[in-house]
């Protein structure tokens, strides 16, 4: 928020001297800007010396130019994108050549990039009509965007590759949800879709998927759970990282392996205090609260024990 307004102040002084020392009147040149985008259009022969005065001009404000981003461009023999858009040459459908607009190749690898992060692997934990929302909501905003120029093959690209997108996802979801049903799952899905068929009437409200009986262990999400996978994580934390040397025996002898079961607990449990739901399955059970207490309960164990002995000795 602050960088665009910055830069919206710092351009609008450099508007007024551009106009002010009369720039605009002899070279014809007019300013389109948007934040610290700006794109200064001459007449052809002109653009040298708009791009002299330029770099002047804002030096004389303290503004510097970027240089990788800064060229001259000839419409329509070149193109320029700005702010998502392509400008240069295209082709109606008599193939008369004009000066027009279409998303560039960044806008495109942009939204193809977004597609394809909604409808990978790690999302098909989530059901189908929430996917779908997302999807619709993502290309409602960028379509809605880019509306000017040349856009139908853009449009029908996106739509291919969404669909293309959308089939594996589903099959993907369809193998996942296969796996985590287990073989006897399977056997019971075979089975009810059988009797489906000839008409019966079979409830399937009792075989779930672990992922399933995950997400309907509603206690878990309760905020007494939370408190208590906090409570024994804090303390435990803390212990860990200002003085771990009291999980180590008093002759230096320690277990990596259980230590590393601990802090898989305590990183567990600070997930599960916080509110934090990991979106990928195995992370899921990975913080399950009832793992992760065991976890903790184990290492205040080993702690007790480490320091009874130290005490006795």
């Amino acid at each position: 928020m602050i960088s665009p307004l910055l830069a919206n102040v710092y351009f609008r002084r450099f508007i007024l001297a551009w106009e002010k020392f009369g720039y605009a009147k002899r070279l014809h040149a007019k300013i389109v800007n948007y934040a610290d985008d700006m794109v200064i259009c001459c007449r052809p022969g002109s653009g040298e010396q708009a791009m002299v005065l330029m770099s002047g001009l804002k030096a004389r404000l303290g503004l510097s130019v970027n240089e990788e981003k800064t060229a001259l461009v000839k419409l329509p023999e070149q193109s320029l994108d700005f702010l998502g858009y392509n400008l240069g040459r295209q082709y109606d459908r008599h193939g008369k050549v004009y000066i027009g607009t279409q998303p560039s190749k960044g806008a495109m690898k942009s939204i193809i990039g977004k597609i394809h992060d909604e409808t990978t692997v790690n999302m098909t934990w989530d059901t189908v009509e929430r996917r779908i929302a997302e999807l619709n909501s993502i290309i409602r905003g960028w379509a809605g965007y880019f509306d000017q120029g040349s856009v139908l093959k853009h449009y029908r690209i996106l739509q291919r590759y969404t669909e293309r997108h959308i089939r594996r996802w589903l099959v993907r979801r369809r193998l996942l949800c296969g796996i985590s049903l287990g073989f006897w799952g399977c056997c019971w899905r075979a089975a009810r879709e059988s009797l489906t068929s000839c008409g019966w009437k079979v409830s399937s409200t009792w075989i779930r998927s672990p992922t399933q009986m995950l997400e309907h262990c509603g206690w878990t999400q309760h905020g007494a759970c939370r408190a208590v996978s906090l409570v024994l994580a804090a303390p435990m934390g803390l212990l860990l990282l200002i003085h771990p040397g009291a999980m180590v025996a008093s002759d230096g002898r320690y277990s990596h392996g259980l230590l590393m079961l601990v802090m898989w607990g305590v990183c567990a449990g600070f997930m599960h205090g916080v509110s934090f739901l990991p979106a990928a399955r195995s992370l899921r059970w990975a913080t399950y609260p009832p793992l992760t207490w065991s976890l903790l309960a184990m290492g205040y164990v080993m702690l007790i024990n480490i320091q009874f002995n130290t005490a006795w000795l």
